[in-house]
Formats: C-alpha cells, sequence, structure tokens
C-alpha cells in the first residue's frame, strides 16, 4: 500500500503565527503598563538618626560660646630701668606678694651715676659752707662799719648841739655852729647809709642762701634717684597674686645674661580669687546680646550664673568677645585660661509652637524640607515648615508642624528629591520594579 504524503494548508500555518504573534505582543503591552504603573522605591534612612517633636510652650532663646575664664585683675609688671639679668629667682605659677623679686639686674652706669651724684650733693654742701663762712665775714664787717657810723654820727651830734649853745651865749661865732650842724647831718646820712648797706646784705645773703639750699635740694634728689634706679635693678612685684607670666610674652621666659630695656614688660600678676568669662559668639548672634542679660558657665565640673558686664564692639574673625561678670563662687581647680561654655538668655517666650531639638544645620526666619514620621507604616513624609525665632535646642514653628508631630532632625540633604523615606527597621519593603502596580 503506498503511503500518500498530506500536503499542510499554508494558510492555517499563517493563522498559527499570527495568533502567536499577537499575544506575545498583548502580553508586552500588559508588562509595560505594569511598569509605567509601578511607584518608585522608597530610600531607606541611615541607621543614626534623631527624631524632634513639635510641642507648645514655653521656649528660652539663647546663643552661645566658648572661651577661657580670665581674670578681673591683671597687674603688668615693667622694668623701670634697663640692665643685664643676673638672676631670675621664680617661676611662673607661683603665688607672690608685695615686694617679690622677679628679676636681679645689673647695670655699671647706674652705679657710676649713683657716685657722681654721691660727689655733686656733697660738692653743693661745701659750697653752702664757704658760702657761710664768707657771709658771717661780710655781716661782722658790716656791723663793724656800722658801729663806727653810728658813733661818729653821736659826737658829730653832741658837737653840734654844744656848738649851738656856745653860738647863743656868744662865745663862738653862729658860723662854727653852723658848721657842727653841717658835719653833724653828715654823720647821720653815713650812718643811715650803713644801716642800709647792712639790710641789703641781709637780703642779698638770704637769696643767696637759698640758691645754695636749693642746689643742695636738687644734689639730694639726684641721690636719690639715682638710689631708685640703683634699687629698681631688682624688678619686684607691685601686688599679692599669681604669677601668671614672666619674660616678654606669653610664650617667652626671662634668662639670666638678656637685657632688658627700661620700659620693657616683665610679668603678669593675676589675682585668682577675681574671675571673669570671656566668650565668643558669633558677630550675627552678637547682635541681640546686650548688657545685664543672665548667662550659664559650665565649667565641666559645675554650671556658675553670671551676667553680660561688656560687649566687645570690634569683631575678630566673625567672633565677638563677651565678658561676663560671675554671680557664685567657682569650682575647685578653677584657674585663668581654663575654657569654658557659657550660655547666654536672650529672650524667654511664653507661650510658643516650637521644634525640640532643633534641626541640623536650621536657621531662624527661613523654609526648611523637613521628614515628618507617619503613624504606624514605619516611613517619613515631605514637608515644608517655615522656621521663626530660634535657640540653641530649639526653633520656632510658624507654618508647616503641628503639635505632637515628630520630625527626622538629622541631615537629611542627601533626600531633597523624595516624597518618603523608609526608617530604621521598618517593616516595610522596598517596591520590586517586577511586581505590576496595583497588587
Amino acid at each position: 500500500m503506498v503511503d500518500v504524503i498530506r500536503q499542510r494548508s499554508k494558510t492555517r500555518n499563517w493563522a498559527w503565527r499570527v495568533l502567536l504573534l499577537g499575544l506575545v505582543g498583548a502580553t508586552g503591552v500588559w508588562g509595560a503598563d505594569g511598569l509605567l504603573r509601578l511607584e518608585p522605591a522608597s530610600p531607606r534612612i541611615g541607621e543614626a538618626i534623631f527624631f524632634g517633636t513639635v510641642v507648645r510652650g514655653p521656649m528660652v532663646r539663647e546663643v552661645s560660646g566658648r572661651g577661657p575664664l580670665a581674670p578681673t585683675e591683671v597687674t603688668l609688671v615693667t622694668a623701670d630701668v634697663g640692665g643685664q639679668i643676673v638672676d631670675v629667682p621664680l617661676e611662673p605659677g607661683v603665688e607672690v606678694e608685695p615686694g617679690a623679686v622677679l628679676l636681679a639686674m645689673k647695670d655699671p652706669a647706674i652705679e657710676r651715676n649713683l657716685l657722681e651724684a654721691q660727689r655733686a650733693l656733697r660738692s653743693a654742701e661745701a659750697d653752702r659752707d664757704r658760702f657761710n663762712l664768707l657771709l658771717e665775714q661780710d655781716e661782722l664787717d658790716v656791723r663793724t662799719t656800722l658801729a663806727q657810723a653810728d658813733a661818729a654820727w653821736q659826737e658829730k651830734k653832741e658837737e653840734a648841739e654844744m656848738k649851738e649853745m656856745l653860738a647863743n651865749r656868744g662865745f663862738i661865732s653862729g658860723r662854727d655852729s653852723r658848721l657842727a650842724r653841717v658835719h653833724a647831718e653828715r654823720a647821720l646820712t653815713l650812718l643811715e647809709l650803713q644801716v642800709a648797706r647792712v639790710e641789703n646784705l641781709r637780703k642779698t645773703s638770704a637769696i643767696q642762701l637759698q640758691d645754695k639750699e636749693a642746689a643742695i635740694a636738687r644734689a639730694h634728689d639726684d641721690v636719690r634717684e639715682r638710689q631708685r634706679q640703683l634699687g629698681a635693678l631688682s624688678v619686684r612685684a607691685t601686688t599679692r597674686g599669681i604669677l601668671q607670666e614672666l619674660g616678654p610674652s606669653l610664650s617667652e621666659r626671662w634668662e639670666v645674661g638678656q637685657r632688658v630695656t627700661a620700659g620693657a614688660r616683665v610679668a603678669k600678676i593675676t589675682d585668682p580669687r577675681k574671675l571673669k568669662a570671656v566668650i565668643e559668639v558669633s558677630d550675627v548672634q552678637a547682635r541681640e546680646v546686650m548688657r545685664g542679660q543672665a548667662v550659664v558657665i559650665d565649667t565641666r565640673t559645675a554650671e556658675v550664673p553670671g551676667r553680660v558686664m561688656r560687649i566687645d564692639p570690634a569683631i575678630r574673625e566673625g567672633k565677638v568677645a563677651i565678658d561676663v561678670e560671675l554671680l557664685a563662687d567657682l569650682p575647685p581647680g578653677a584657674r585663668p585660661d581654663l575654657e569654658v561654655f557659657g550660655k547666654i538668655e536672650i529672650e524667654r517666650l511664653n507661650d510658643v509652637l516650637h521644634l525640640t531639638p532643633r534641626p541640623v544645620m536650621s536657621e531662624p526666619e527661613s523654609i526648611a524640607i523637613l521628614f515628618r514620621v507617619t503613624a504606624g507604616d514605619g516611613s517619613a513624609e515631605r514637608v515644608r515648615a517655615r522656621f521663626g525665632r530660634a535657640s540653641l535646642d530649639a526653633i520656632e514653628i510658624v507654618e508647616g508642624l503641628q503639635v505632637s508631630d515628630r520630625v527626622i532632625v538629622s541631615d537629611t540633604s542627601g533626600y531633597e528629591d523624595v516624597d518618603r523615606v523608609l526608617l530604621p527597621n521598618s517593616p516595610l519593603k522596598k517596591a520590586r520594579l517586577d511586581q505590576p502596580a496595583g497588587e
């Protein structure tokens, strides 16, 4: 029996092919539609995050800064005279009393000047003594002459009176009487001149003696000044306190053999019982700081209340120095240059909607993007919030958040382009790209 080969219909084969192509096309369209409808995956935020809570109530606005404790009373000891150091008997950090020797110096020129001043004093005193001897001699001479003039006048006076009496009785001529009277008047004139000479000698000698005494006084002053300069070669403490520095600067120390110039800074003495805090705050924050505001100084071992006593008018490297008066005793161990932390109370608000703690990099009077925790699904949604006034650990909420909202306050700058983030340990899984939308 002969097999007959049966020919398939070409029309039927093409029908199967068209059906298969249709099924493949439908499957592709269905898959593409599912991919288009699939929501983007929500990123999972890092483990180390912190949350803040929106509350309504009192908020204290504060600014903070760091700085050292500094003495309120600082005594700078300077050298009155220059000299070469021969001894440095003390070390910084010791307690000193007034009169304690800080530096011992020598200067041959000062010693020579003292000897010359002493010789000048002895010379001035000798000159005064010689003048007194000469003055005594002159006074004897003029007094002798005065006595002689007085005797001559007495004699001429008596002679004139006698001749006048004889002339009146006719024993002598009137001419002899008149001549005797003239001689008496001349003797009186000489006596008056001699009296004036004595008085003039007394006045001139007094003036000359004053000059001599003044010269001696100047010589005494010069000697005392030279002695003071000699004593100033030993530089001494002028007050009681702690020897904070002993050198031309904080980083330098005096050494034997160095030359110190007159007026140079030798040491700094401080009173450790009287300290203040000098904290530095940014120039932006310092605009609201005023004298008298309350301050809390943290020394790491205790908190000490204080108040703003001075604001430095200058800005240095973006910082403003604030002097704080301490209103209570410092803890044991506090000393100058100890770094402390200070919080200055700017304003106390009674009923304010605010977020605490304050988000990272948040600025007052600004708009920020935050992530608010949603209830129950372990995620946080993107929200837009407007900030108002700010403090160290809180910031006012003007709009965008409500009481009891929990917000991520850590740095979320890397998630600014997403609307939702998954929190650590969230039960939610990221959506799979192969999962059709709507399932």
